[in-house]
């Protein structure tokens, strides 16, 4: 059994193998993904492996953050209390996950800051040991680091830089001072968008449809450069706690909320978008369309909300691209059904959703 599992986004292997090899030659016995034998099941291993071990370390970068294996693994951390986040990328953590502090790795491999490596070492001591964490004269990982000649370490006697730093600020300061207040006003500041899970009855159906209109109303906003979304909580997020409104309201403008219901093959999608400063109701909004046409019912969403929201984007709707992935109703239904098993994340349910696009393919075999 290793002491410490390691959880990264295969995308980032190049820059997280230093760091194994670094916690490694500081004593820790390290288990990741490389660690499997041939003939290793895959995703059992690893589950007996986060649930075993003393220490989960995540490393949090752009791609890691939107990894649902990452974010599973994670959240066993959190579950055990024996989490210890790493960010490498200036990236937004996604929520449920906030409440850790991360070793700040920005620079890494190239550079690392020995105060944030020391950090790092000592959560990741206490979380082994608890109350009895040895204390370290030395760190073995960044001196193996060094001898590689090839990357740079910060320390605090390199003044160069911010003395550098120092006169450059003094001087943006001092032009700060001098330079009329309507100059540095941006009035085009991005809106902050949060969307919350619409809500729906207790039907299957029902809730299938809310939380598949929610997963795919946050892809289709993304496709807009100046909004901002915040912060989308769903159970496909791993953001499995309510969201707290004083949070919302600080990280975010608007909301956009709703309620779905589902009649006689009819899906109906009730929308409000708030103003968070003032509480107000800017708008709400009431679609209606059969249940197999649900991509028409995303368009009049979306583009109401950017209407409301006098978005840059809005003045060229018609450029927009916003188009179905595909034209057959019938492989996209199947295509949402296969998403909605996928995020349940069982071997069953993916056994399940494959036959779901296999069918969808079937129907339209120029789907993506």
């Amino acid at each position: 059994m290793a002491q410490v599992f390691l959880s990264y986004s295969r995308e980032d292997l190049e820059r997280v193998e230093p760091l194994v090899l670094a916690l490694e030659k500081e004593g820790y016995s390290v288990w990741w993904d490389r660690s499997l034998q041939p003939g290793d099941s895959f995703e059992s291993k690893i589950d007996l492996e986060v649930q075993r071990a003393e220490c989960v370390v995540v490393v949090w970068t752009q791609t890691s953050v939107n990894s649902q294996w990452v974010k599973n693994e994670a959240l066993e951390g959190l579950d055990r209390s024996v989490l210890v986040p790493v960010m490498l990328d200036k990236t937004r953590i996604p929520v449920a996950f906030k409440q850790h502090q991360c070793a700040d790795f920005t620079g890494w491999p190239q550079s690392v800051d020995p105060d944030e490596y020391r950090k790092l070492l000592t959560v990741i001591d206490q979380t082994l040991h608890k109350e009895a964490a040895p204390a370290r004269s030395e760190f073995k990982g960044l001196q193996q680091m060094k001898g590689g000649g090839r990357r740079r370490f910060r320390r605090k006697r390199d003044f160069v830089l911010p003395v550098s730093l120092l006169v450059f600020v003094s001087i943006f300061m001092a032009a700060f001072w001098f330079m009329p207040v309507e100059s540095v006003t941006n009035p085009h500041e991005t809106p902050r968008l949060t969307i919350i899970p619409f809500e729906s009855g207790d039907t299957a159906d029902e809730q299938f449809y809310a939380s598949s209109m929610t997963r795919e109303v946050v892809q289709r906003f993304s496709q807009f450069d100046d909004l901002e979304l915040v912060q989308v909580s769903s159970f496909w997020d791993l953001d499995l706690l309510p969201l707290p409104a004083s949070s919302i309201k600080q990280e975010s403008d608007y909301v956009l909320s709703g309620n779905l219901r589902l009649v006689d093959n009819k899906v109906t999608l009730s929308v409000r978008l708030t103003e968070l400063s003032s509480g107000t109701l800017l708008w709400h909004a009431e679609y209606r369309e059969s249940n197999d046409n649900i991509f028409e019912l995303q368009k009049k969403l979306v583009f109401g909300v950017i209407g409301q929201l006098k978005l840059v984007s809005t003045q060229a709707l018609d450029t927009v691209e916003f188009k179905a992935i595909t034209p057959d109703k019938g492989a996209y239904r199947e295509y949402l059904r296969g998403m909605d098993l996928l995020r349940r994340g069982e071997q069953h349910h993916i056994q399940e959703a494959i036959k779901r696009f296999q069918k969808a393919i079937a129907q339209d075999p120029k789907f993506p």
